[in-house]
């Protein structure tokens, strides 16, 4: 019996320890990928390829970012007047830096929900409110990604049929559980069950408090309109900065295919395996851009070109704002 017993617990240390280094290695995955990569490719080569790109159209490029800025903080406010959560526009423009920032060293960008906190600590207002305007800001930014990645996947259909049917599945069911949760009475219907099984009892009055002043908390469906159209804006921004960017390393590719492209590789990259889509991007922009022979050094030094550009660059003045009293 004491021998059964010793077993078993063997067994659940065993269980335990896998479990705890899986989730430990999982976020490094991309980065292992991203080595690969570039051991495979050569860097060498692709430093070279980086050198030759057009100096003068990857400084162009720059321009989109406070555009791209611009529009992401008046879809937030629009959100946010919506809700009676009068804020300021430099507070939120530099909210959305910071938020930029933490996003660019998490695994799957969860580090922008830290918004949250700084919304709440200027407000002041339960945290269940200003959640909601944040929560529905980066829903609204995937569904924008994905409405590019699926305009990409249509005109690949005849390569990766997969892909097409992949991109459009997913499109489609968040689109419908997004429909379906934003009422509050059908919200409550689903998650009932998980609320009494999962929910400690200590807790179940919080967690009511919070799902009633969330839902309260929701813009009107013309505003999610407007808003959600802010959002494609502020993508198609992003991705024609990604094809100047493209442009500069002559990369002959038609732009709606550049564009589709980098959609894809963005909803890859989504994947909380890495950090900031390092690696999985990488592989995802070598597989698609190889249909129009683009060499791989040129495709992994565009990426990470683009990637400084668009992401670390604003990072980094999301961690300068990131420092002072917002």
């Amino acid at each position: 019996m004491q021998f059964l017993q010793q077993e078993s617990a063997l067994r659940e240390l065993e269980d335990k320890m896998s479990r705890l280094s899986l989730k430990s290695v999982a976020p490094f995955i991309g980065l292992f990928i991203f080595a690969f990569i570039l051991l495979s490719v050569g860097l060498d080569s692709i430093v070279s390829a980086a050198l030759q790109a057009n100096a003068l159209m990857l400084l162009f490029s720059l321009a989109f970012i406070p555009f791209i800025a611009i529009v992401q903080t008046v879809k937030w406010k629009l959100i946010l007047d919506n809700q009676k959560q009068k804020t300021s526009f430099v507070f939120l423009l530099k909210a959305y830096f910071v938020g930029l920032f933490y996003g660019a060293i998490t695994p799957g960008k969860l580090g922008s929900f830290y918004r949250i906190s700084l919304l709440q600590k200027k407000t002041g207002k339960p945290l269940a409110f200003c959640t909601s305007s944040v929560l529905l800001d980066r829903i609204l930014d995937l569904f924008s990604v994905l409405t590019f990645a699926f305009m990409g996947s249509v005109l690949l259909l005849e390569y990766f049929v997969d892909l097409y049917y992949s991109i459009f599945l997913i499109f489609v069911f968040l689109l419908s559980a997004f429909w379906f949760m934003l009422e509050k009475h059908r919200a409550r219907t689903v998650l009932r069950h998980v609320f009494y099984v999962l929910v400690p009892e200590k807790l179940k009055e919080q967690s009511r408090d919070f799902f009633n002043k969330f839902y309260d908390s929701l813009p009107s469906k013309p505003v999610l309109l407007q808003a959600w159209f802010l959002s494609v804006v502020s993508w198609l921004l992003v991705f024609l900065q990604s094809y100047v960017i493209a442009l500069a390393f002559s990369i002959n590719v038609p732009p709606l295919h550049v564009i589709g492209f980098v959609a894809i590789a963005s909803v890859i990259s989504l994947i909380p395996i890495t950090i900031n889509g390092l690696g999985t991007n990488e592989a995802a922009l070598i597989s698609l851009f190889a249909l129009f022979s683009v060499s791989a050094s040129v495709v992994v030094a565009f990426s990470i070109v683009n990637a400084l550009l668009l992401t670390y660059l604003t990072a980094l003045i999301g961690f300068m704002f990131s420092r002072e009293e917002l």
